[in-house]
């Protein structure tokens, strides 16, 4: 997708889905994982130049707010894996 995505538009791809889906992210390097959080937040845009980092910036007085997704490696309580 090359549109920056809007809850307007994100709730209408998830409103067809069994609501038992799983939300997945990006992990670091690579695979995907659980979305565990949504903030919301304030940024300031278009901050960033390196590849490295998000285009934007987080900040208690950033003009433009927005919902972020977090996802985080949450350890397999059995210590399986699935295939």
């Amino acid at each position: 997708m090359s549109t920056n995505l809007t809850a307007g538009y994100l709730i209408g791809l998830l409103k067809d889905l069994p609501s038992d889906t799983p939300l997945l992210v990006r992990g670091y390097e690579d695979g995907v994982d659980y979305v565990t959080s949504i903030e919301a937040v304030k940024v300031h845009l278009f901050q960033n130049d390196e590849w490295y980092y998000g285009q934007h910036q987080p900040s208690p007085d950033g003009l433009c707010e927005g919902v972020m997704l977090c996802g985080e490696h949450v350890k397999n309580p059995n210590n399986e894996t699935s295939k």
